[in-house]
């Protein structure tokens, strides 16, 4: 059983389609860009979307569709990787996220990979880089 579970991934029965980096970390206010890979479907519709609790919201997509004007996306062809831009980033945007090949047919599924986004304020340290922190007198 073992064997024929090697064999058939080996062949591309359960390769991978399409992957993300699994998480991201930015500031408030940054601009954050990620890049997903895949194998097939090079003319296929690719996608960024979110997870909510009410389902799927797809922010945009490569055939010009865009929900969200902070957002944009390219599909490098030839390299077989699109690239999702997020600008003027806010904690609203920290979350799940998936970059996604749209597959028509019936009974036929959107290949997905998931990306968390950590978007986190900034430290005052940050801001002011040239401050000491310290407790005591100089």
């Amino acid at each position: 059983m073992r064997l024929a579970f090697v064999l058939s991934f080996l062949t591309g029965a359960y390769s991978v389609v399409v992957w993300g980096p699994g998480e991201e970390r930015a500031l408030v206010g940054d601009s954050l860009t990620v890049s997903c890979r895949y194998t097939n479907y090079v003319e296929n519709v690719k996608y960024w979307s979110r997870d909510k609790m009410s389902g799927k919201v797809f922010l945009v997509k490569t055939d010009g569709t865009t929900n969200d004007n902070r957002i944009s996306i390219t599909d490098n062809k030839a390299e077989r990787v699109f690239s999702v831009t997020m600008k003027d980033l806010k904690e609203d945007d920290d979350g799940w996220y998936q970059c996604g090949i749209s597959i028509p047919g019936w009974c036929v599924y959107d290949q997905t990979s998931v990306v968390h986004i950590s978007v986190k304020k900034g430290s005052e340290e940050r801001d002011k880089p040239n401050q000491r922190k310290s407790n005591s007198p100089v």
